[in-house]
């Protein structure tokens, strides 16, 4: 009566309010949210024929205490038993082979949990904001564990080595008070989370031969200098930064890493998503050979310089929604890579032309492009003669200085638009404070133009 079961014998619904819940004989899966906040059950007996339990069956029991699992489970979805308050421990039957993420995220009674040597793999948070969890064992067969498993565990707490390595050579968290790390050499795989808490101490890290994945490990605020061993056949370093072993793909520039402006060496075919996301450097030269940049691989408010052509082609980077493909994924800067609808930077640079041109979308971009290439196509130049007060304004108000520059030396601002900007100007140094632009603007009108009013310089 209070089991809602399929045809198909899945349990999709769970409607009544016993302590004690024995799910019936026959049952193969347990559907996504079946139980979901019920609080009158105190315990459950799932039967051997369940083989399923999906995705947050046992959301916010909580009052849920003890579970008896069947022996012939395979599959136990994420989020299974997530915020399960009372739920003391568990014993996850052999034959599951990966601990999905969220698994028993915030069970915060749960003290104990058996893990069989089946488990190869645990996803993140797992186990986190388990906070009386204490005893664990993980099998020395694990290979990868996901991005804050741990988190807030006593057993992560009370961990006495400064190094936690479990299962296959896995280093969970570097607990070690030393900003220069040195990464043991049976370590094999670095889980996301290592540094968890650490991240601003930490100086510089060496890589052993041993480590095969690092897993966006490496991503902390004040981080210097990374090095790795000469044996190691997946990664190499090259002044402090790491690369592939061919080092044909740039994988991660240090975030604390200094430079006035730092210049990706030739051969370099590839710059990794994140690469220099965040760096405390702010100006990056990018050479012809590379032809992939991956997504938010620099912050906003850095300029890629790309020399290509035998010249310099600066660009600023904004927050520019409408270059996106789309604007609802934040995480997405679709800048470099072709997209269904247009092309990207790279792709408009190896073959510039009014009809790529064209094909940009936004403004940001294109603006600044125009600037730099407008006499190597008559139909971008027809463009910027067109467009000359739109992208004067966009250099003045993010003040690019190079773009100004160029702006002036095109011949395109002239008589007939030299008052529009320079009032522009005015206004930008009203908000900002910062005049270097006004003054630029009224320099080049007193040079090349003609009569300027003296006291509108200094109007502010």
């Amino acid at each position: 009566m209070y089991f809602d079961i399929t045809p198909q014998n899945i349990l999709r619904k769970y409607t009544g309010s016993e302590t004690h819940v024995v799910i019936p004989e026959g049952v193969t899966e347990i559907g996504v949210q079946a139980f979901v906040q019920n609080n009158t059950m105190v315990s459950v007996e799932i039967p051997d024929s369940v083989n399923i339990i999906h995705q947050e069956a046992f959301l916010l029991c909580k009052k849920l205490v003890s579970v008896k699992m069947p022996k012939t489970l395979k599959f136990l979805e994420q989020g299974a038993f997530r915020r399960c308050e009372c739920l003391q421990s568990l014993h996850i039957p052999d034959g599951i082979t990966e601990i999905q993420g969220g698994m028993f995220g915030e069970c915060q009674s749960l003290v104990s949990v058996t893990i069989p040597d089946s488990v190869k793999s645990i996803s993140d948070r797992a186990f986190s904001g388990c906070c009386s969890l204490e005893g664990i064992d993980i099998p020395k067969g694990i290979t990868a564990i996901g991005k804050n498993v741990f988190d807030g565990t006593l057993w992560l707490k009370h961990h006495p080595d400064e190094f936690v390595i479990v299962g296959d050579g896995v280093l969970v968290s570097y607990r070690g008070k030393n900003p220069d790390v040195i990464i043991p050499e049976d370590v094999k795989f670095l889980t996301q989370s290592i540094f968890y808490g650490n991240q601003k101490n930490i100086r510089s890290v060496f890589i052993p031969e041993t480590v095969t994945a690092l897993n966006d490990s490496l991503h902390c605020n004040n981080l210097q200098e990374i090095n790795v061993s000469e044996q190691n056949p997946y990664y190499s370093s090259l002044d402090g930064i790491l690369y592939n072993k061919t080092q044909s793909v740039m994988l991660i520039y240090p975030h604390g890493k200094k430079s006035s402006c730092f210049r990706v060496p030739e051969g370099v075919t590839e710059i990794e998503e994140y690469c220099a996301f965040h760096s405390v450097t702010k100006r990056f030269m990018i050479p012809e050979t590379v032809n992939k940049i991956g997504d938010l691989a620099f912050s906003e408010d850095t300029t890629l310089v790309f020399e290509w052509y035998g010249r310099q082609i600066p660009i600023f980077l904004i927050k520019d929604w409408a270059s996106f493909t789309n604007p609802d994924e934040q995480a997405t800067w679709a800048l470099f890579a072709v997209f269904s609808n247009g092309i990207g930077i790279l792709d408009f640079l190896k073959d510039i032309s009014i009809q790529n041109f064209n094909k940009m979308s936004g403004a940001a971009y294109p603006y600044q492009l125009a600037v730099f290439c407008y006499d190597m196509d008559s139909g971008i130049a027809d463009y910027l003669r067109e467009n000359i007060i739109p992208v004067t304004e966009f250099a003045i108000e993010y003040d690019l200085h190079e773009m100004m520059q160029k702006l002036l030396d095109s011949g395109y601002i002239d008589t007939e638009n030299i008052d529009t900007l320079i009032n522009f100007a005015i206004e930008h140094t009203q908000k900002t404070s910062n005049a270097e632009m006004q003054v630029q603007l009224m320099e080049y009108k007193k040079q090349h133009i003609g009569y300027f009013d003296p006291e509108s310089q200094f109007k502010l």
